[in-house]
C-alpha cells in the first residue's frame, strides 16, 4: 500500500523529482513502523522512481533524456521479441480474444479518452507478450512500463489514439496471415515510435 501510494504521488507529481524522503517521516503518515516502509522504499528504488543517496537518505528520481533512452531501448527489443515468440503459440482463438480487446479500444478513440486507451493499450500488448509463454520476459516488459508511467504520455491528440489503434490493427492482420515476420517488423517499428513521441513530448516539456 505504500509502495503503491508513494509511486501515484510521484507519477502524479504530488512529489516531484528531487524531493527528499525521510522513511520516519513517510512512516507517521501511514501510522506504521519504520520497516514496512524501509521495504517499500527498496522495491521504488528498484523500480527507478527514487533513488538513494549516501548519508542522505532517499530522494524522488530525477527524470533524464538517458533515462527514456535506456528504457525504450529494452522496450524495443524484448517487446519485438515477445511479439515473434508469440507468433509460434498464437492460435485463432487467441486471435479472436486479442480482436475483441482492439475493438472494445475503439470507444476510447471515439471518446479522446487517453487515460482510458494506455490501460487498454498496455493490457492489449501484456495479452499478446502473455502468448509467448515466458512470465520472465512479460515480467521485464511489465516494470519497463512502470518505469515509463513517469515520462510524458504517449496519447496527447486525437491521432496519436487513432495512429496506435490502425497500428495494432495492422500487427493482428500480420498474425492473422501467418506472417511473424512482418508482426515482429511492426510490433518494432510500433514501439520505436512510441519512443520518438515521448522523447519529443519529454524535450517540449523542458522548453
Amino acid at each position: 500500500m505504500i509502495c503503491d501510494s508513494v509511486r501515484s504521488d510521484i507519477i502524479r507529481e504530488a512529489l516531484v523529482p528531487g524531493t527528499r524522503l525521510v522513511i520516519s517521516e513517510v512512516a507517521k503518515q501511514y501510522h506504521v513502523s519504520e520497516i514496512p516502509v524501509r521495504e517499500a522504499f527498496q522495491i521504488l528504488v528498484q523500480t527507478g522512481f527514487i533513488t538513494a543517496e549516501p548519508n542522505s537518505g532517499f530522494i524522488v528520481s530525477l527524470l533524464s533524456k538517458k533515462d527514456i533512452r535506456e528504457i525504450f531501448e529494452l522496450r524495443i527489443v524484448l517487446e519485438e521479441l515477445g511479439a515473434a515468440l508469440a507468433a509460434e503459440r498464437m492460435t485463432d482463438g487467441d486471435l479472436k480474444r486479442l480482436q475483441a480487446m482492439l475493438d472494445g479500444t475503439e470507444p476510447f478513440v471515439k471518446s479522446d479518452d487517453f487515460h482510458g486507451y494506455w490501460n487498454a493499450n498496455r493490457a492489449w500488448h501484456l495479452e499478446l507478450y502473455r502468448l509467448a509463454d515466458n512470465k520472465r520476459l512479460v515480467d521485464m516488459i511489465e516494470m519497463l512500463y512502470q518505469y515509463s508511467d513517469r515520462y510524458p504520455a504517449y496519447f496527447t491528440d486525437h491521432e496519436r489514439l487513432a495512429k496506435s489503434l490502425g497500428e495494432h490493427q495492422l500487427i493482428l492482420n500480420a498474425y492473422r496471415a501467418k506472417n511473424t515476420e512482418l508482426a515482429r517488423v511492426l510490433m518494432k517499428s510500433h514501439t520505436k515510435d512510441s519512443y520518438l513521441h515521448v522523447l519529443e513530448q519529454f524535450n517540449a516539456q523542458k522548453g
